[in-house]
This record gives C-alpha cells, structure tokens and sequence, in this order.
C-alpha cells in the first residue's frame, strides 16, 4: 500500500460516527485531515482528539456555494486533496415507509445525496489534476 503520510483528507460528517471514525483512522497514518461538519463544537472535539495535522473548516454540505468556497479554501490553502470522504447525513425519525414525511425525505436527498454530490464535484477537477484521488 502506499504512504499516506503527507497527503490530505476532506472529511464530511466528521463531528461524528463514521465521519469521526474515517479521521481518526486516516490522521493515524499520517494524512493531514480537514473536518467539516454543521457545528463547529463537535468538530473541534474531534479535532482535539487527534494526533496530527488537522484543520475544521464548518460546513452544510446541502448548500451549494458553501461547498464550493470551502473546497476553494481547502483546495488554496492546503493543496489538492487525495481522499475525498463523503460521510455527512442525516437520518429520520420515523424510518417506515409509510411514516416517512416528503419533507423529511427532501431533507435526506438534499443532504445526503445532493451534498455528496457538491462535494464531489467541487473536488474532482483538483483530483484529476493531481492523478486521481
């Protein structure tokens, strides 16, 4: 396998979970990690907790510009990134089908599919450019 030592790691989601976990596990093999997330106190435990470089940089994935100016400023002030980590979504409380509101399934595409697809595409140039991700 190839060193990571060095390279840098977007993370969404990563107040939490699998996002919290990606972080930890990509930080102890020596990447630099950026962690985004919608609140910046959960971020910023997470990063505290890390051995390494590590950058929070808050961020609704769901909003399309937000996403592009962060990985602008992530992408400017760190270089290309090398793993792209789409961890951010969102759950609803009432999971059968039937009790699933439109909103609360709107709220879960914009979220966790829309967001992804921010990210990725916001990334995937410098990726490219850079000999992939």
């Amino acid at each position: 396998m190839r060193s990571l030592k060095d390279k840098l790691a977007w993370i969404t989601g990563a107040g939490t979970g699998i996002g919290e976990g990606s972080a930890n596990a990509l930080a102890r093999l020596g990447m630099k990690v950026v962690l985004s997330g919608r609140r910046r106190e959960m971020l910023e435990a997470v990063a505290e907790g890390i051995d390494g470089e590590v950058v929070v940089e808050p961020l609704d994935v769901a909003d399309r510009e937000a996403v592009i100016d962060v990985a602008a400023r992530v992408l400017a002030q760190h270089g290309p990134i090398d793993t792209l980590v789409l961890s951010a979504g969102i759950n609803v409380k009432k999971r059968n089908w039937h009790n699933v509101s439109l909103d609360d399934w709107d709220d879960v595409i914009r979220i966790d599919l829309d967001g992804a697809f921010y990210c990725a595409k916001a990334v995937l140039p410098a990726m490219i450019d850079n000999g992939g991700g």
